[in-house]
């Protein structure tokens, strides 16, 4: 049991069911604090993966979130993923050994209800703004009144589009003051479809902590060591990658327990 909130189970035949149910890939997507999680029910066993966030006005503790499908058929060879203000790339062949091909293609700013294709277009069904606060009422927003009324429409566009809308970035980690076992490695978390990518990591222990880095390179699961990080006590390391570094997964390591955070801020 995991309390975290999803949002859908599909697969990769999505409304009409997969195919092959007994052998087929199960996918889930939702959020924690953290960053996105993205589960796969491959072999009889769940797996979990992470993403980034490219907005967390959608974190709210409630159910209203959770209430639109997320990954969809719009007649591409990939599926469409929408997810916390960013369209995705996701690939129909999406399994434990072949987990390459998430990617981010735009940010958006506006709620996605549903979306669909529609002749030669791809339609949704988006409100721009909505009056009703929910429970969206954090002390980091502050007074800010919502607006008079609530903005609701259709917008159609083709898919072209959805690569031209806001530049793709994204922020999160598998751990924010994490207690973690040494040696236990953390879930993978997306590295794919960002030029800028840098790593910070803190943790509470009173002298310093040795963080394993691993990468696995083309989503086979297959996982080498990137690089072992000496970190200071009461102090944020931080790490920045090679422009144009890429890799379909990161995952850390700790060597000794902790209370650890790995965050890696993307654009």
């Amino acid at each position: 049991m995991r309390r975290n909130q999803f949002t859908e189970v599909t697969g990769p035949g999505g409304l009409e069911g997969n195919p092959n149910p007994d052998r087929d890939p199960i996918w889930s997507v939702g959020w924690d604090h953290k960053s996105l999680i993205l589960m796969l029910l491959d072999g009889g066993t769940w797996h979990a993966y992470r993403l980034p966030k490219a907005s967390h006005a959608y974190d709210g503790a409630h159910g209203w979130n959770t209430e639109w499908p997320r990954i969809r058929d719009i007649g591409e060879r990939d599926l469409l993923m929408t997810m916390h203000g960013m369209l995705w790339r996701f690939p129909r062949t999406f399994a434990r050994a072949n987990s390459a091909g998430i990617a981010p293609r735009s940010t958006y700013l506006r709620v996605v209800g549903d979306f669909a294709r529609w002749e030669n277009r791809i339609v949704f069904g988006s409100d721009d703004t909505a009056k009703s606060e929910f429970t969206n009422t954090r002390i980091a927003k502050g007074k800010i009144a919502a607006p008079g009324q609530s903005q609701s429409n259709l917008w159609l566009g083709v898919s072209d589009d959805l690569w031209q809308l806001g530049k793709a970035r994204g922020e999160g980690g598998p751990w924010r003051n994490t207690a973690v076992r040494a040696g236990e490695p953390s879930d993978p978390y997306l590295m794919t479809g960002f030029s800028e990518k840098t790593l910070r990591l803190s943790h509470d222990r009173p002298a310093a902590l040795g963080v394993r880095v691993d990468i696995d390179l083309t989503g086979s699961g297959l996982w080498v060591r990137y690089a072992t990080f000496n970190l200071p006590a009461g102090r944020t390391f931080e790490h920045r990658f090679p422009d144009g570094f890429n890799a379909c997964w990161v995952r850390a390591v700790a060597l000794d327990d902790a209370r650890v955070t790995a965050l890696l801020d993307y654009r």
